[in-house]
């Protein structure tokens, strides 16, 4: 029996390693410490030609200066039901996200049946919440204002968390 060199057993090795290799393995990798994963969830319907839309922006390190991070933004139709990762974020960053009516203007409201609901999530848990809808400004939803169309903002500072 031929006994293998030490130098042949060098060069089969790596060879043969692809045959216990798993390219459709997932790899799961937590978040590092003090991370805050931040999403929003946008729910509408009857919407046709009010202009929805969604607009998301953040600052990375805000007690650094003004980085930007990550941005998002969608225009919808007449319905929505969706949420969106925005990203990771660490200790000191600030996301804020509106939705808008852009046709809805100061001297109008949505139709009665008309309504985008908009939520800010971070760690899986639903923070500040506001909507869009006939009745918004009367009741005094959070973070609604004409500017100079009708707008609802949400926001979270993760140093606050």
């Amino acid at each position: 029996m031929k006994t293998v060199s030490t130098f042949a057993y060098l060069l089969l090795v790596p060879q043969l390693s692809w045959l216990t290799y798993d390219n459709n393995a997932t790899k799961t990798v937590a978040p590092p410490a003090g991370s805050h994963v931040v999403q929003v969830r946008v729910i509408g319907q009857n919407m046709s030609g009010l202009g929805a839309e969604l607009s998301v922006r953040s600052v990375l390190d805000w007690d650094r200066g003004h980085n930007p991070g990550p941005t998002l933004y969608k225009a919808f139709g007449n319905k929505i039901n969706e949420t969106y990762t925005i990203g990771t974020f660490g200790r000191m960053d600030y996301v804020e996200a509106s939705v808008s009516f852009k046709n809805v203007l100061f001297d109008n409201r949505p139709p009665a049946n008309a309504h985008l609901r908009l939520e800010i999530i971070t760690d899986g848990r639903v923070g500040e919440v506001t909507r869009l809808d006939a009745n918004s400004m009367n009741d005094r939803v959070w973070k609604v204002e004409y500017d100079p169309h009708l707008r609802g903002t949400v926001a979270v500072e993760t140093n606050k968390l």
